[in-house]
């Protein structure tokens, strides 16, 4: 029978050492652990230490009871029934111009004003808006009176992917 272990330590002090790399350079920190409210305990642990400030998820439906401290945003919203979350997120991350628009009339029907964020793909498997595409994606969120463009992210860190190059992170900045 197969069997996952989870050194909860192990993840603690990582997210400690990131969060201190992050401030040293100047560079805001986002946990991402989008099935946080599948495992809330798991999420409890993680969250005890206050390394974590800033939390991605996709959905909020189960999540636990948070520290006032930690801002939440929501991670690449792709169905209808998601948008509903909308009003729980401090800020959405984007990849493209349907969804974007789906946001919006979203966010006017809730009387809310999101902060988008448009994920980059920067070459390292992952899903995001192609650089070529970047400026009529954000002109698109700034021709939505119900979102305000908040800036760029991408993933550098997962482990199912290659690890950035200097160009890449050049090139994004």
């Amino acid at each position: 029978m197969s069997c996952l272990v989870v050194d909860v330590r192990a993840i603690q002090h990582n997210l400690r050492l990131i969060r201190q790399l992050c401030e040293k350079a100047g560079a805001e920190f986002l946990f991402v652990f989008k099935e946080a409210g599948v495992r809330p305990e798991l999420m409890n642990c993680l969250l005890t230490e206050g390394s974590v400030s800033r939390l991605g998820v996709n959905c909020f439906g189960r999540l636990p009871v948070l520290p006032p401290d930690v801002r939440v945003h929501q991670i690449y919203l792709v169905g209808d029934d998601r948008f509903s979350d909308i009003v729980h997120a401090d800020a959405v991350y984007q990849t493209g111009i349907r969804s974007i628009r789906r946001l919006a009339e979203a966010a006017k029907i809730q009387g809310v004003c999101p902060e988008v964020m448009l994920v980059v793909e920067m070459g390292d498997g992952r899903d995001g808006i192609e650089p070529d595409m970047l400026l009529p994606v954000a002109r698109e969120v700034l021709c939505q009176p119900s979102l305000r463009l908040r800036g760029l992210a991408t993933n550098f860190a997962c482990v199912s992917t290659d690890p950035p190059t200097k160009e890449s992170l050049e090139r994004l900045v």
